[in-house]
């Protein structure tokens, strides 16, 4: 994948394919529409997105057919994200890094124990062994309050971590809520976070400015970009098909644009930053 400085990357998006051909997990908490790789396609060029990466989403638990079909789909133009069993062959991982899988999901907010930071640590170590010596990264889906408990063990770890969607900071509770400051810190020792998902984080997302400048001002080169689309959402019940959310995707690129003070600072957000973690 060649390191072209007017790309853009779009660090955080979710596919859901045909049903039929990519079933969906039995223990799934919500259940998406159609959102495959064409229309993915249609997304990028809408919005001038270069380059993607594929997050495995929950509703598939450990089965990454989906994400690896839309890594083929893109021919060397997305990465991917997978989520792991914790008996997962080498041989597997080898096959999924040939195809563009660069990192791998712990997704603890969706799960009964979001809030135990024991679970958080022993995941985190657990995950860096099966990926050790790959090159990939640990992407942690989790809130300030456990972020905070395992920071160190985070900043230990010889591999990077990516905290997801600004650590679940939320803008009315503002920069000195519990944990903001544990994650700034962590930032600025060298953990990546994604400024992502600041339309449910905030009123308004442009309300989340203070957040992001806080982030990239402690290490911009550790901040990267993701739309979240196709905007999931839960359902009134689980077997029901829940609508994706409404979302001006050109603002939230904008917002990033207006967050940065320089026009380097938004190289490295939108270009920079993800072509070094996702070579």
């Amino acid at each position: 994948m060649p390191d072209n400085q007017d790309l853009i990357w779009d660090c955080h998006v979710h596919v859901f394919g045909d049903p039929l051909q990519f079933p969906l997990d039995h223990s799934r908490i919500y259940t998406p529409g159609l959102a495959n790789a064409e229309t993915l396609r249609s997304f990028r060029a809408q919005h001038g997105i270069g380059r993607t990466v594929v997050v495995q989403p929950s509703v598939y638990g450990n089965d990454n057919s989906c994400l690896l079909d839309t890594l083929a789909w893109f021919d060397g133009g997305a990465r991917g994200i997978v989520s792991l069993k914790p008996d997962v062959d080498r041989s597997v991982l080898l096959e999924y890094q040939a195809a563009g899988v660069r990192g791998v999901r712990l997704n603890l907010e969706t799960t009964a124990h979001k809030d135990d930071p024991g679970i958080a640590r022993r995941r985190l170590e657990e995950a860096a062994a099966q990926i050790e010596g790959l090159g990939w990264h640990i992407q942690i889906y989790t809130n300030l309050a456990v972020i905070a408990s395992i920071g160190e063990a985070i900043s230990s770890l010889p591999l990077p971590v990516v905290v997801d969607h600004f650590g679940l900071a939320r803008a009315e509770h503002g920069l000195k809520q519990p944990g903001f400051c544990e994650l700034t810190d962590l930032v600025r020792r060298g953990t990546y976070v994604k400024l992502s998902l600041a339309d449910r984080l905030a009123q308004s997302p442009d309300r989340m400015k203070p957040f992001a400048k806080q982030l990239i001002d402690a290490n911009p080169e550790r901040v990267l970009w993701g739309s979240d689309w196709p905007h999931s959402r839960r359902g009134n019940s689980v077997e029901e098909v829940a609508p994706f959310g409404i979302v001006d995707d050109a603002l939230s690129l904008n917002l990033i644009k207006e967050w940065c003070d320089t026009d380097q600072q938004i190289r490295l957000t939108l270009n920079v930053n993800p072509s070094r973690l996702f070579a």
